[in-house]
């Protein structure tokens, strides 16, 4: 199984040291492809805990058993229309959700409300 990982399931485990995360990391352990789209790595990057040395090797040690995916052209196109066709609202869950749809992977999130008009993406469960 592919699984494409959002922002906010990084943002609880990093906030709390508890939620999918490492549920998600068990199931890539036992051979399922774990995926974080280039903008979620931004987007934790971003924030104000990679402000220091410490927090920038924490986000790294999180990224590291899941693969990048970058925005491409392809993944540029199926995102711009998800916005165009007023699917989503942020520019960064076009992406994350545009990432998804086109590796046919579900999606872990902890905001299925962002993406919840757009047909055909399936969200991951841990049950």
């Amino acid at each position: 199984m592919k699984i494409v990982i959002d922002t906010s399931v990084y943002i609880d485990y990093l906030r709390s040291g508890k939620g999918l995360y490492s549920s998600l990391v068990q199931k890539g352990i036992r051979g399922n492809i774990l995926y974080t789209p280039s903008i979620v790595a931004l987007e934790l990057l971003a924030g104000k805990s990679a402000g220091t040395d410490k927090g920038k090797q924490i986000i790294k040690s999180v990224l590291k058993p899941t693969k990048f995916i970058d925005l491409t052209k392809q993944l540029a196109e199926l995102a711009g229309g998800l916005i165009r066709d007023d699917l989503v609202e942020e520019t960064e869950d076009s992406i994350i959700a545009a990432s998804a749809l086109y590796l046919n992977a579900e999606l872990a999130t902890q905001n299925t409300k962002h993406f919840s008009k757009i047909k055909g993406l399936k969200f991951f469960t841990s049950h």
